[in-house]
């Protein structure tokens, strides 16, 4: 199967051109026979043409439906918008072909099959002395699907697709963005293609959806803090990486009710309005704030250094900065070694030494859009106002019992922990 560059079954994209695709309704009416057999004709004389002859290419893919199964017998059109067309069917494994089109012209390609929406591309372009590969999905009325789109800028998605794929119980294709030469062009197939939802993870997915979707519903995720960014359009919600700052607050406060002075440590960049905000929670929790943004990893240890007899407890949201491969390893020793308690964003934190962390992994963000996803499907409608902001509602709390004991902090009751160390 060509396309190995996506995650799963996924139609096979084109690695060229970078054309605009813009949806055109069609009617359901079936090709006359007159014109197919002309246009047939025209295909049969046109393939004796080389394709190495000048300004000559050729098209072929192949059509399936929601669930990537072929659809035999599928008409497939390709207009030229200088006059002309040529006319293929699919055979038995879904496959077509189009032979010598000119390359200097624009084309709109239209499929259509028996049971099925058709649907059409305008503004292919066929590519000199060489056959560009263009797939189709054809959905029945009433069926649902689903677009996942990723992109690994700065999260990763692995964990997250896995969460996602094993709570959506609808056909799904999976794009990997990071592998294709021209991520737009997906993107804008995929929005011709009208799925009835997508779901984006990474700010360069979410930043393409924005872009070249206009009312399809899409959620986005992964992003550190959506706010920041030109995201905001009717169609987009947001599932955040963070849990609500009050919440986690709250938390702190439980566990440390004597504490006062509270440290926030922060990517400078991505994080500024998470920790506005975290600032502001904490405040109301009687904590006095000290922040320290950092622009880069390698400037942890100065900032760290900086808090030294300065702070009861630290926290650090889930961010860029957080992720990083050093940040962990530093942030945990500089607590333990300074006896400073560490409210970490997920589970590896607490394992590593923090007291306890609070937040959602990948993977149960992963759950958390595969739920809102079925509900979306099943009730035809994306949130509205401040809905279409969602926190996460997998946050897992987990606890390091050994740094407790050694901070002299006692684990209160009635909380429901995830995990202990």
């Amino acid at each position: 199967m060509h396309g190995s560059h996506f995650v799963s079954t996924n139609p096979r994209v084109d690695r060229g051109a970078a054309t605009r695709y813009r949806r055109v309704f069609m009617s359901a009416r079936s090709v006359r026979p007159t014109l197919a057999s002309a246009a047939a004709l025209a295909a049969l004389l046109a393939a004796s043409l080389p394709l190495h002859a000048a300004g000559i290419g050729a098209i072929d893919g192949t059509v399936e439906d929601a669930r990537g199964r072929a659809i035999p017998g599928a008409a497939v059109t390709l207009v030229a918008k200088r006059g002309g067309q040529s006319l293929a069917r699919t055979d038995d494994a879904g496959f077509y072909r189009i032979p010598a089109q000119r390359s200097a012209t624009e084309y709109i390609l239209r499929v259509e099959a028996d049971g099925f929406g058709p649907v059409a591309y305008d503004g292919l372009q066929v590519m000199a002395g060489r056959t560009r590969r263009f797939d189709v999905r054809l959905k029945r009325p009433g069926e649902r699907d689903v677009v996942v789109l990723l992109s690994r800028d700065p999260y990763p998605f692995d964990d997250l697709l896995r969460g996602l794929l094993q709570g959506l119980d609808a056909p799904a294709r999976t794009f990997d963005l990071d592998t294709v030469p021209d991520p737009g062009e997906v993107v804008r197939r995929v929005e011709a293609e009208r799925p009835n939802l997508i779901l984006a993870s990474g700010l360069n997915a979410a930043r393409l959806v924005r872009r070249e979707v206009r009312d399809i519903p899409a959620v986005l995720s992964l992003l550190g803090d959506p706010r920041l960014y030109d995201l905001e359009s009717a169609n987009l919600s947001f599932v955040t990486t963070n849990p609500a700052p009050d919440d986690l607050m709250r938390r702190v406060r439980q566990f440390l009710p004597g504490a006062r002075r509270l440290g926030l440590l922060f990517d400078a960049r991505a994080s500024t309005l998470v920790a506005r905000d975290l600032r502001h929670a904490a405040r109301e929790q009687g904590f006095d704030v000290v922040t320290r943004p950092c622009y880069e990893p390698e400037k942890i240890g100065p900032a760290l250094a900086d808090l030294d007899g300065k702070v009861d407890v630290l926290v650090v949201p889930f961010d860029p900065l957080s992720l990083s491969p050093s940040a962990l390893e530093d942030i945990t020793h500089w607590s333990l070694s300074r006896r400073v308690a560490l409210v970490g964003p997920g589970p590896e934190w607490a394992r590593r030494g923090a007291l306890f962390s609070y937040g959602p992994t990948p993977e149960t963000i992963g759950r958390d859009l595969s739920y809102l996803a079925m509900q979306m499907l099943s009730e035809g409608r994306q949130p509205e106002g401040q809905a279409r902001l969602i926190g996460p509602g997998g946050a897992i709390l987990t606890v390091n019992q050994t740094t407790a004991l050694a901070l002299g902090v006692e684990i209160p009751g009635g909380l429901s922990i995830d995990a202990t160390y």
